[in-house]
């Protein structure tokens, strides 16, 4: 009997030999920074891998030139923003190398890149701390709508159709794609665009690395805004309520009505934050429950809406105002004059930009209180605005152009 088992033992020993020999280590992998630009003005890039598993799930690690210290490992993923080292090292160039292991081995590849100072020296010489030409720093496309950053491409929707992909380094209009019937928001989820089609009731969803379309989902009437919270894509309908869409499937659930004509909204980490424009307030809700916790009172005819990470702003375009709620208890913490018909918001990390779609400035308030930091003159009816981590675009409707301030 005991010779039975060690034959069976040698017999499965010999299988799960052969097993492993019949599996390879990770192939075909690659590492490529901001898909391959050979020059950056900025420190944080995007990581693009491929790699096909050899036997087992992946996992990735990455570690950059000259300091040897890897991040912990991870599931694999064919996208990363990382941080370039040294911070503060600029006109040099730096190297990243990803690691990628399945269950039979260890794989790498490396890719570099020149980190040139974003500093305009000439600027710098003559205390000039915002463009006073933008002529040269706008694009001409028609009738655009709103914007939104994905790391490396600015999405404008074009309210007669379509949404263009204008890479942000050269402002080079790289294609458009086709969209619903009058596109007006978009929003970005971490790999995809999700556009507002007010004209029929309907979201386009896009990759955004080629634009293939991956679906196009029904929602109520006329929606015009939205926000991602990291797992739902939320959109709102001239029919009072909120649609959520789980990202990762396009499945839609609707609030019941929440209010009268819902516009801006925008998510604090835990909490939804919709201004009712025929109302004259916000609202916070519960993203679970839809449950309204609070109602607060802002100014008239209240639009677009925006966390800055410890408080809510509301631009009312009925006063031309824009008001301050901390966002842990809804205290009002001022109101502010902000131009005519204040249409939308952006946040630079100090810095509250305030587009005014009854003229053709953009306003500019210190988050800290609300002071007053200046104008700029942009093109006529600037509508939306996104932030690229260095610079504010204004999409300007009646001007036919998109403006890099």
């Amino acid at each position: 009997m005991a010779a039975k088992v060690r034959v069976a033992l040698v017999i499965m020993l010999l299988l799960c030999c052969a097993a492993s020999a019949a599996l390879a280590t990770p192939t075909g992998v690659t590492l490529s920074i901001n898909q391959g630009d050979e020059r950056t003005s900025s420190d944080v890039v995007w990581l693009y891998m491929t790699a096909t598993t050899g036997g087992g799930a992946m996992q990735m690690r990455f570690s950059n030139w000259g300091f040897g210290i890897s991040s912990p490992w991870e599931p694999y993923f064919q996208k990363k923003l990382w941080m370039l080292e040294p911070a503060g090292t600029l006109n040099a160039t730096k190297g990243v190398t990803v690691e990628v292991k399945d269950g039979t081995g260890t794989v790498s590849a490396s890719d570099s890149i020149f980190v040139a100072s974003p500093l305009n020296l000439k600027a710098v010489a003559e205390k000039r701390w915002f463009f006073t030409n933008v002529t040269e720093n706008s694009v001409s496309l028609s009738s655009p709508v709103a914007m939104c950053f994905d790391g490396l491409n600015l999405w404008v929707t074009l309210w007669g159709g379509g949404v263009a992909k204008l890479r942000a380094a050269d402002r080079t209009v790289v294609t458009t794609y086709g969209t619903g019937t009058y596109p007006e928001d978009v929003v970005y989820d971490g790999m995809n665009i999700w556009v507002m089609n007010n004209g029929d009731g309907t979201v386009t969803e896009r990759q955004c690395d080629d634009g293939t379309l991956v679906r196009t989902v029904t929602v109520g009437a006329g929606p015009r805004h939205g926000c991602f919270d990291g797992r739902y894509v939320w959109v709102n309908s001239s029919d009072g309520r909120l649609y959520q869409i789980n990202a990762a499937d396009g499945t839609v659930t609707s609030t019941d009505v929440l209010g009268s004509s819902p516009e801006g909204i925008a998510f604090d980490g835990n909490y939804l934050w919709v201004a009712f424009g025929g109302d004259n307030v916000v609202k916070k809700i519960n993203p679970s429950s839809f449950a309204i916790l609070a109602t607060y009172s802002v100014g008239a005819s209240p639009y677009p809406v925006l966390f800055d990470g410890a408080n809510i702003w509301v631009g009312n375009e009925g006063d031309s105002t824009v008001t301050k709620l901390r966002a842990v208890d809804g205290a009002n913490k001022g109101t502010f004059a902000a131009g005519t018909s204040p249409s939308d918001l952006a946040f630079d990390g100090s810095v509250i930009w305030v587009s005014n779609y009854g003229g053709t400035t953009v306003h500019k308030l210190r988050a800290a209180d609300g002071t007053a930091w200046g104008t700029i003159t942009v093109p006529l009816m600037p509508y939306r605005l996104a932030f690229d981590g260095a610079n504010v675009w204004a999409a300007c409707y009646g001007g036919g152009a998109v403006v890099k301030m």
